[in-house]
């Protein structure tokens, strides 16, 4: 991992925690792919005619790849406690950050039901897929991402029924077929098929490991390409102070509203370093694409997401390196 874990000073006992220049070392490569993206929109040599097929080869075929790769076969997982726990602690964050999000709107005077619906979604929901995972990744074993993954379980149901219903205004006779993605049935066939401890036949197992590692590159372009067209649209006017508090509920209040959650679940010490990640992520970056469907209010939405996505790349390794020192992992 780069560093010694575990040890602890002889003093403290508290286990050695990674530097900022490690963890940004290890964060830096994640918006260096977002920059290979914005590039490439930038010299048109990706068009915006090619991000519904990008999106659909992601979401239907790498990304649950990527999930079925790393639960197959993961014995952290046929323990029914690693999947419950980290499910029902994904949800729950998910509803906090949307209360939170929607009490700050009500405390900025927004008008209801947009753009205040749109605030409340967009600062709430938390990065919680492309940015997390090479950072766990690089930074942890195949058990911790197994449990990411089935805390993502939570975090999807919570994203298309309370989520929908936030920004929408409508609970929606349909939300629940939005519920039921290609990744969310991946985690859920992966996980029960690990339950079998039956082996799939080697050359389907090698032909979704390398389906699953082109995830991380071809999502992480298809996002830099959104954020330049968001940025190429320009500074809408009004939207300061907006945009400026979103970074802060985002930023500073969640995560320390996570991370004293997570410090009370006395779980698993891999549930607790996907507490911390997800803690210090910026916003997710599907709240500019529903916010267009759902007519809000896509300019905030855009603008909340670009900044606190820069802002990250300083305040993921902080916000690390303070998690990692809280759990004492």
């Amino acid at each position: 991992m780069g560093w010694n874990r575990g040890r602890g000073s002889a003093t403290s006992g508290v286990p050695d925690v990674p530097t900022y220049s490690a963890l940004l070392a290890h964060v830096a490569p994640v918006f260096l792919i977002l920059a290979v993206g914005w590039v490439l929109r930038r010299v048109r040599w990706l068009q915006p005619e090619s991000d519904a097929s990008m999106l659909r080869l992601g979401v239907y075929v790498l990304y649950p790849c990527l999930i079925a790769d790393t639960i197959l076969g993961n014995e952290a997982l046929r323990d029914v406690r690693q999947i419950m726990l980290p499910i029902g602690v994904g949800a729950a964050t998910v509803l906090v950050g949307l209360g939170v999000g929607a009490l700050v709107a009500r405390l900025l005077d927004l008008t209801w039901p947009q753009p205040a619906r749109t605030f409340a979604f967009t600062s709430g929901m938390f990065n919680y897929g492309f940015i997390p995972i090479p950072i766990i990744a690089a930074l942890f074993d195949r058990a911790t991402m197994g449990v990411l993954f089935t805390y993502t379980l939570g975090v999807e149901f919570m994203l298309w029924s309370a989520g929908i219903a936030l920004l929408s205004g409508h609970r929606g006779d349909a939300w629940w077929r939005s519920a039921f993605n290609a990744p969310v049935l991946a985690i859920i066939v992966s996980a029960l098929w690990n339950f079998t401890a039956i082996p799939l036949p080697g050359f389907t197992q090698k032909t979704i490991h390398w389906l699953g590692e082109c995830a991380f590159p071809v999502q992480l372009i298809l996002t830099g390409t959104a954020l330049h067209d968001a940025i190429r649209r320009g500074w809408p006017g009004g939207l300061a102070r907006t945009v400026f508090v979103g970074n802060l509920v985002r930023l500073v209040v969640l995560p320390l509203l996570m991370l004293g959650g997570a410090s009370l679940l006395g779980s698993s010490v891999e549930l607790q370093r996907v507490a911390v990640v997800q803690a210090a992520m910026p916003c997710a970056m599907i709240p500019v694409i529903l916010a267009r469907h759902y007519h809000g209010d896509v300019d905030m939405a855009a603008w909340i997401v670009a900044t606190t996505t820069a802002i990250g790349l300083f305040t993921i390794p902080l916000w690390l390196r303070v998690g990692f020192g809280w759990m004492g992992i």
